[in-house]
């Protein structure tokens, strides 16, 4: 109900993917946009302040990994680990998805 209690308890940190636009200020809740302020950038983190407390923006890497790939590597043998949970590389493999073969 009153979301700015949190913001008033807490600290947040807002993770930021590699290819979206640097928007930071549109991202705060306008309810709250002009009770934080810029504070300083400090590689790859940029602090916006409040009285009591702190809005983190964190760049960080990631990796690129779309559907196709993943579909293409099963189809080539190749292992799909580290880039879909564990629990859907089992389940494209125990079910034969995108590795061409119909036997159950």
């Amino acid at each position: 109900k009153d979301y700015k209690t949190i913001f008033e308890l807490s600290n947040f940190a807002v993770l930021r993917r590699p290819g979206f636009e640097d928007r930071q200020a549109e991202w705060i809740p306008l309810a709250l946009r002009y009770e934080f302020r810029y504070h300083k950038s400090v590689g790859g983190m940029t602090f916006y302040t409040r009285k009591s407390g702190k809005l983190v923006f964190i760049d960080i890497s990631g990796m690129e990994v779309s559907s196709t790939r993943i579909r293409e590597t099963v189809r080539a043998g190749g292992r799909i680990n580290g880039l879909v949970p564990e629990s859907v590389r089992e389940y494209i493999s125990s079910n034969h998805l995108y590795s061409g073969r119909t036997d159950p």
